[in-house]
């Protein structure tokens, strides 16, 4: 009896400690400078939204949306965080999700229509990597985004990795000792500030195609796993990468 009582306070505090771990995470992204601008909101604000709502005590609601492998799933955790979110903005037409999914779309491909025409529907502001001001008829969207950005941190942290799940970037020293061109930068850029990787895992949940799939794991492959003598010449895995990522993105303009 004591001993199965042991192992039941023993996982409380492991929950307890993961929930702690995660509103860390959670948090500090919120506070990000690039993101308060863009919801327009001071850090003070923001604390006083992330109290009101008890999104420190949510995170426990959080860590169990979760599928089979322990990968967070976005359907599952959007009930636990609608409430606030109409706070911030009404419902997009198509659902907050979907609605997070075209609103990142937009921004990655400025001239992408649905009806296939190459209208510009941004205006330059928008087009500056989020640090221009913010959208406000966007902010539920917004702070969507960056919560499940906080969200995968956490995830990449406990869970094992999976090639066809995660972008497994350069370190900062990898850059710094190994070189780096500017295409590279580019991708680290659109995945901090413009959501890439959150749009990428929404489209697993929300389209019928598995983009991420794709994307991470010829990443991976060319980053870690093919010999740079089956690759061009004078080409190295970080340019390949770089590469085929804009030239999909040409070809989908």
């Amino acid at each position: 009896m004591d001993r199965d009582m042991d192992k039941s306070v023993e996982g409380i505090d492991k929950n307890s400690d993961k929930k702690r771990m995660l509103y860390k995470i959670v948090h500090r992204v919120m506070m990000e400078k690039f993101f308060l601008k863009q919801m327009d909101m001071s850090s003070e604000t923001m604390e006083d939204f992330l109290n009101k709502w008890k999104v420190k005590e949510l995170c426990g609601s959080i860590l169990e949306s979760v599928d089979e492998r322990g990968r967070f799933v976005a359907r599952m955790m959007l009930p636990h965080i609608k409430p606030f979110l109409l706070e911030l903005e009404p419902e997009p037409e198509k659902g907050w999700l979907r609605g997070c999914y075209d609103y990142v779309l937009a921004q990655i491909f400025p001239q992408k229509r649905e009806d296939g025409r190459t209208d510009i529907i941004e205006t330059q502001k928008q087009s500056e990597f989020y640090e221009t001001e913010g959208d406000d008829s966007a902010r539920g969207r917004l702070f969507l985004l960056q919560l499940l950005k906080g969200m995968y941190i956490f995830e990449k942290d406990n869970v094992p990795f999976d090639p066809t799940m995660e972008m497994c970037f350069l370190t900062p020293e990898e850059i710094t000792q190994k070189g780096y061109n500017q295409e590279y930068l580019k991708l680290l850029r659109l995945a901090d500030r413009k959501h890439l990787y959150e749009f990428m895992r929404l489209g697993t949940e929300v389209r019928p195609y598995n983009t991420l799939g794709h994307i991470a794991g010829v990443h991976y492959v060319a980053m870690y796993a093919v010999s740079y003598t089956h690759l061009r010449a004078h080409e190295t895995g970080r340019n390949l990468v770089c590469r085929l990522l804009l030239e999909k993105k040409k070809k989908e303009k």
